[in-house]
């Protein structure tokens, strides 16, 4: 009896498990924490990506931003932390920024903008990719804040970018309001990324009885991951 029981449950989380990375819509299907190669440089510190995969960021609906060259791999790691949140139960939705901005055009168009926004809110993490590839009109740039602040203290949002975190002015100069949203979650990110460094040292330093200092990722052919809280959007 036990046994059609586990049977039974096996069955069921597996369907269950289906559904969400149909739902998903991940292009890579093979990104999977386990199999990320930490041996080529990317910045990338083992400690952080198995930090994150514990999902404690998604619970508390905070955002991590994933910034790198292009062939870093965000991509991949993006689609990875997805596969793993899926994996734990939460309802995922990967998507590359131009398609999002795309289904925004559509719904506006069919007058189901509002059932759009709602089911991003309702996600428990959205995955955007390949933010920054071309510079926004205003009228993308509102959309875009509008499915962040749907998506405040109720939803997790992972970003990809080629942009450097820490000057993101220039592809925002001409809206101010862009530029409050990036600025936001950049600082809040810069602050979290320390406070990770400083607690992922001192756990170091107590196993090894030695000091080390852990290093955010570099430029050049590296990428670096940052977590943060999901920032208000101020209009």
């Amino acid at each position: 009896m036990g046994l059609l029981v586990d049977d039974e449950w096996l069955y069921r989380e597996n369907r269950k498990l289906t559904a969400r990375l149909k739902v998903a819509k991940f292009k890579e299907r093979e990104a999977a924490i386990e199999n990320i190669d930490y041996r080529t440089p990317r910045g990338w510190r083992k400690t952080q990506v198995l930090e994150l995969a514990q999902n404690r960021w998604i619970t508390a609906h905070q955002s991590v931003l994933v910034t790198g060259p292009s062939g870093a791999g965000k991509s991949y790691l993006a689609q990875a932390f997805g596969l793993n949140a899926c994996r734990n139960g939460f309802t995922v939705q990967y998507v590359r920024l131009p398609t999002l901005l795309a289904q925004f055009v559509q719904a506006r168009a069919q007058g189901t903008y509002d059932r759009l926004l709602k089911r991003l809110s309702k996600t428990a993490l959205v995955v955007i990719d390949d933010f920054g590839l071309a510079v926004l009109t205003e009228a993308e740039k509102q959309d875009l804040l509008e499915a962040i602040e749907e998506r405040y203290g109720v939803g997790a949002t992972l970003v990809t970018s080629q942009l450097p975190i820490a000057g993101p002015d220039d592809f925002h100069a001409d809206s101010p309001t862009a530029a409050n949203m990036t600025s936001s979650t950049a600082g809040a990110a810069d602050a979290a990324d320390r406070r990770f460094n400083r607690a992922a040292a001192g756990r170091a330093k107590r196993t090894a009885g030695a000091a080390t200092r852990t290093r955010p990722g570099a430029s050049g052919a590296r990428g670096s991951v940052r977590s943060a809280p999901t920032p208000r959007c101020s209009r």
